[in-house]
């Protein structure tokens, strides 16, 4: 049940799956999961956004909701640390106003004031961009979550590169491949490999793709445990690109002129 005023649905929730790289967004995520730790960052940001706006624009909070629960993990993350600043200044004793005027006529997100004075801040989220060459695509993205479908009692598998083929792998394929390769293995032999950049590298060839992968053992504790993802790390999805940094710049520049009050320098 969806409620006005609040972040996440009102419902039971019976799914403890891990996030799906693919197709499932930061926000389906945290509204579908069974988990007791993403129970606790739910309400938590429940009562970040109960609190929010301190002062300000009327239609702050039903606009900061709406790109909360839009869909897009970009709209999510820079609502997201729009409402992590607010809450952060608020705590500190500061009166925090959301999009203020500024004499100019500008509006900024944040005036924040104190007994000595104040300060405006401008919040902007820089997410990686896969066109940047920096980030994964979105068809890795799939590649990994079929690798995660495959299951070993004894086995976490850590991605080190993934080569792309001409087509999409058969989900079949992936999982048929990795699992024999970790059925292969021993558990106690492996415990006393070498271990992190030491340990073996093994190439599997599946329609085309070339997968880098190593065997990594679980612990005793994790053993034998069908809702861990098999996945423990994967290919980094890079940095923040130039063009993003520069895209930036020019935000806060635009502002500046717009204020005639932010001293900033790039």
């Amino acid at each position: 049940m969806t409620v006005q005023g609040q972040i996440f649905d009102i419902r039971k929730r019976t799914d403890p799956s891990p996030a799906r790289r693919s197709g499932e967004g930061t926000y389906a995520f945290l509204n579908r999961v069974d988990d007791p730790a993403f129970a606790a960052l739910r309400d938590l940001i429940e009562q970040w956004f109960a609190a929010y706006p301190d002062v300000g624009d009327e239609n702050a909070r039903r606009d900061l909701r709406g790109r909360l629960r839009s869909g897009s993990d970009e709209k999510f993350a820079a609502a997201f640390w729009e409402l992590y600043l607010h809450e952060v200044h608020r705590r500190k004793g500061f009166r925090v106003t959301v999009h203020p005027e500024t004499p100019s006529g500008a509006r900024v997100d944040f005036r924040v004031d104190s007994a000595s004075g104040h300060f405006y801040v401008e919040a902007k989220a820089l997410m990686t961009n896969p066109i940047s060459g920096l980030g994964r695509s979105r068809t890795e993205d799939v590649v990994l979550d079929k690798i995660d479908e495959a299951y070993h009692p004894d086995f976490f598998v850590a991605v080190i590169r993934l080569i792309p083929g001409p087509t999409l792998p058969k989900t079949r394929s992936v999982v048929a491949q990795v699992e024999a390769w970790l059925q292969a293995l021993d558990w106690d032999a492996e415990r006393q490999s070498p271990s992190g950049d030491e340990r073996q590298t093994q190439t599997l060839e599946v329609d085309g793709w070339r997968l880098d992968l190593v065997a990594l053992p679980k612990g005793s504790g994790m053993r034998n445990k069908r809702w861990v993802r098999t996945v423990a790390t994967e290919p980094s999805r890079g940095g923040v690109s130039y063009m993003q940094v520069q895209s930036c710049a020019r935000r806060f520049a635009r502002k500046r002129r717009s204020t005639a009050l932010l001293t900033l320098r790039f």
